[in-house]
C-alpha cells in the first residue's frame, strides 16, 4: 500500500493543495512555509487518536467558519489489506473499461461559530459517495511511521518509548530467558548483599527521614537496576558500539552519529511500516551523510514522505518526487518527463555551490563530461565520492580553476583539491595551482592526453565503446555508423571518432556513465589513479 494523492484544505499553515505522490514525496520550502504541517497534517490522518485529534487548536483552521480537510488516497495493496479493508477499498473507473482500486480517507476539522472551544472531528473512508468508520486495525494496516523534527536521540536510543527500546522488546529469548534471569536474579542479590554500598543506604535513608512523614531505616533502602522484571528481562539493556577499542552507547556518539542513528533505528523498528514520514532527515549531518542518506532513503523498499531544507536530500530524488512550497502555494512536475531528461538532470540536478567546504576534498574539472564520468568512475571502481565526503565541481572552463583555488585551496580554506585537466589546458592550471607545467603530478593534477574524450576511447577502445553507448540507448550504434558516414563499427577512424565524441561529449558521457563497468573504469588509467589516490 502506498500514497498516490494527498489534498489539504482550509489548514492555517498549509497552503490548499491536491497533489500527485508518484514514487515519494519530498516537500521543500523556505522555513514557515507549511512544511512540518504538512507531515503533522498527514500523523494525524493516518496514526493519531481521536482524543488527540480533538486537542487541535482553532488556529489550525484558515477560516474558522469552514472545515479543514485532510485526505489522502492510497493504492496499490496486498492480500493482507483486502483482507482487513475488504469494505473499504473502492473500485473507480480506469482506462480502456478497466477497475483500478483505491482507499480514499479523509480527516475534517471543524469549530461550530457558537461554540469556540469545541471542536467537530471526523477521520472516515469515503467510498461510492458514503463514509464509514477508522478503527485501530485499518490504521494498523495503512502502517505509517512518523519521525519528528524536534526528536530526541536520547529517547529514540535510549528511552523507554524509543526505537532501540522497540527493537529489544521484540526479541523472543526462548531458550536463553532462564540463564538470563538467573544472571539478573545473582546480580541483585550481589547489590543487595554489597557491603560497600551500605554506607550510601545509610546516606540516603537519614536524608529521607528528615523529610518524610514517616521513619526510613538503612534496610529499607535497595540499589537494584530501575526496570528489573522477569517478564522483560531486557528492560535495562542498550545496545553499545565499539570503535577503536572504546564502547560507548548509541546514545553517546556524537551529535551526527546519534542522529544518522536514530534514523537507522527507526527504519529498523518500523520495519513493518511501509509509509515513513521524517521531518529534516539532514539534522545534525555533514552534507556528505545528507546524500548517502537521501539516497538510502529513496532506495529503502517502503514510500518515504520527507520535508527537508537539504539540496542533498533532494538530489537523491527524481525532480517528479519534488513538492515546493511557496507563499503563493505548491508546485510540482505536472508528470515524469524531467527524469528521463538526461540534459536536465546532469546540468541542473546538482548540489548546492558553497557545499565543498565541508567537504574531506575537492575535485575540480573542466565540464559537465568532466564531471559526470569521474562520478562514474568512482562508483565503478567501488568509491561513491559522496559515501567518501569529496566533493566534484565542473568549473565550465580551465580559467575558472585559479579563483576556486583562491577560495578552497591552500590561500583559502586549505580543503585538499585534485584537479583533472586536458593537455592542451595544463599551462593555465599549472598557474592556478603556483607550480611549472612539469610539477603539476606532484600538485595533484591530472592530465588527460589530449582529453578525456581521447583517453576513454584508447583505452576502452572503439568497439568496447561504441557498445557502451548503444546499451545506453542514448546513443546507437547506427547513429554513430551514420554520423561517420561508415557501414560497421571495424570501418571507424580513430582520430574521426573521437572528434565525433568532442562535438557531443556530454552526452556521451552520460551514456558511458550508464553502462560503465570497473574493468572499464579500471582501463581508464588518469580517471583510475585519480580515484585510487582520493584520501
Amino acid at each position: 500500500m502506498r500514497v498516490n494523492h494527498i489534498k489539504i484544505h482550509n489548514h492555517s499553515r498549509v497552503p490548499d493543495l491536491d497533489v500527485a505522490v508518484r514514487d515519494h514525496l519530498v516537500v521543500v520550502g523556505a522555513n514557515d512555509s507549511g512544511k512540518t504541517s504538512l507531515l503533522r497534517s498527514l500523523d494525524a490522518l493516518f496514526r493519531s487518536t481521536m482524543s488527540e485529534l480533538y486537542r487541535w487548536s482553532a488556529d489550525a483552521l484558515r477560516d474558522p467558519s469552514s472545515p479543514l480537510t485532510i485526505e489522502a488516497e492510497l493504492i496499490d495493496f496486498d492480500d493482507d489489506d483486502r483482507a482487513t479493508l475488504a469494505d473499504e477499498i473502492d473500485l473507480v473507473p480506469g482506462e480502456h473499461g478497466t477497475f483500478n482500486e483505491r482507499l480514499l480517507l479523509r480527516l475534517s476539522v471543524e469549530a461550530p461559530p457558537d461554540d469556540q472551544e469545541a471542536r467537530v472531528v471526523q477521520r472516515r473512508f469515503v467510498k461510492d459517495g458514503f463514509s464509514s468508520a477508522v478503527r485501530a486495525d485499518h490504521l494498523r494496516a495503512i502502517a505509517w511511521s512518523f519521525l519528528r523534527a524536534a526528536r530526541s536521540a536520547d529517547v529514540e536510543l535510549g528511552g523507554r518509548s524509543g526505537a532501540v527500546r522497540a527493537l529489544l522488546g521484540e526479541v523472543e529469548l526462548g531458550s536463553d530467558a532462564d540463564a538470563l534471569l538467573l544472571a539478573s536474579q545473582a546480580f541483585g542479590k550481589a547489590l543487595k548483599d554489597a557491603e560497600s554500598l551500605e554506607g550510601l543506604r545509610g546516606r540516603v535513608a537519614k536524608a529521607l527521614d528528615d523529610l518524610y512523614p514517616y521513619s526510613i531505616e538503612a534496610s529499607d533502602i535497595e540499589v537494584a537496576l530501575p526496570n528489573s522484571s522477569e517478564s522483560d528481562l531486557l528492560a535495562d539493556v542498550d545496545l553499545h558500539l565499539t570503535r577503536d577499542g572504546r564502547r560507548t552507547s548509541l546514545s553517546g556518539q556524537s551529535d551526527g552519529l546519534r542522529a544518522l542513528s536514530t534514523v537507522a533505528m527507526h527504519r529498523l523498528a518500523k520495519r513493518s511500516a511501509r509509509i515513513i514520514g521524517i521531518d529534516e532527515p539532514e539534522l545534525h549531518l555533514h552534507p556528505r551523510s545528507q546524500a548517502l542518506l537521501g539516497s538510502l532513503l529513496r532506495a529503502d523498499g517502503g514510500q518515504v514522505i520527507l520535508a527537508t531544507h537539504s539540496p542533498q536530500i533532494l538530489s537523491a530524488f527524481r525532480p517528479s518526487d519534488i513538492l515546493v512550497l511557496t507563499g503563493l502555494g505548491a508546485s510540482q512536475c505536472i508528470d515524469r518527463s524531467l527524469d528521463e531528461d538526461w540534459r536536465f538532470l546532469q546540468h541542473q540536478w546538482l548540489d548546492a555551490t558553497l557545499e565543498p567546504l565541508t567537504s574531506r576534498a575537492v575535485i575540480l574539472v573542466e565540464g559537465v563530461s568532466d564531471r559526470i564520468l569521474v562520478h562514474a568512475v568512482a562508483r565503478a571502481l567501488g568509491r561513491p565520492l559522496d559515501q567518501a565526503g569529496i566533493s566534484l565541481i565542473a568549473v565550465h572552463g580551465a580559467t575558472a580553476f585559479k579563483p576556486v583555488h583562491r577560495l578552497l585551496g591552500a590561500r583559502g580554506f586549505n580543503i585538499t583539491i585534485f584537479t583533472l585537466v586536458d593537455a592542451e589546458e595544463g599551462p593555465i592550471a599549472a598557474s592556478a595551482v603556483g607550480c611549472d607545467e612539469s610539477e603539476l603530478a606532484s600538485h595533484r593534477v591530472s592530465v588527460c592526453h589530449a582529453d578525456l574524450e581521447e583517453e576513454c576511447v584508447t583505452a576502452l577502445g572503439i568497439e568496447r565503446h561504441v557498445a557502451l553507448l548503444d546499451a545506453s540507448g542514448l546513443i546507437t550504434e547506427r547513429a554513430i555508423l551514420g554520423a561517420l558516414r561508415v557501414t560497421s563499427v571495424s570501418d571507424i577512424d580513430i582520430e574521426r571518432y573521437v572528434r565525433w565524441c568532442r562535438n557531443d561529449k556530454v552526452r556521451v558521457a552520460a551514456a558511458l556513465a550508464d553502462q560503465i563497468t570497473d574493468s572499464d573504469a579500471s582501463a581508464i588509467a588518469t580517471l583510475a589513479d585519480l580515484v585510487r589516490s582520493l584520501p
